[in-house]
């Protein structure tokens, strides 16, 4: 028994035509790898951009109590002269 279900959906010309060359060009075997290729893509980047709540809870706490905030500028200037390199003009 597979665990596939079969859906049928209504996609722009040109991406319709994209997935065609994809599977002529052998990137994929068929529409449908190619398609669920991309879902799982999608999927992968939905979770990338999207932390839990429990997640940004705990690294506000974490900067809360990582002491007095110092302006970026400084902690770059610190950094540039760690390793040597000259600000850049702006």
């Amino acid at each position: 028994m597979s665990d596939s279900e079969q859906l049928t959906v209504t996609l722009p010309r040109a991406l319709a035509a994209q997935l065609r060359q994809a599977v002529a060009n052998g990137e994929y075997a068929s529409i449908s790898d190619a398609v669920a290729a991309a879902l799982a893509l999608w999927d992968d980047g939905r979770d990338a951009v999207e932390p839990d709540v429990e997640t940004l809870r705990r690294l506000a706490t974490e900067g809360l109590a990582s002491g007095e905030p110092v302006e970026a500028g400084i902690v770059f200037d610190a950094l540039r002269a760690r390793i040597g390199k000259p600000r850049a003009a702006e």
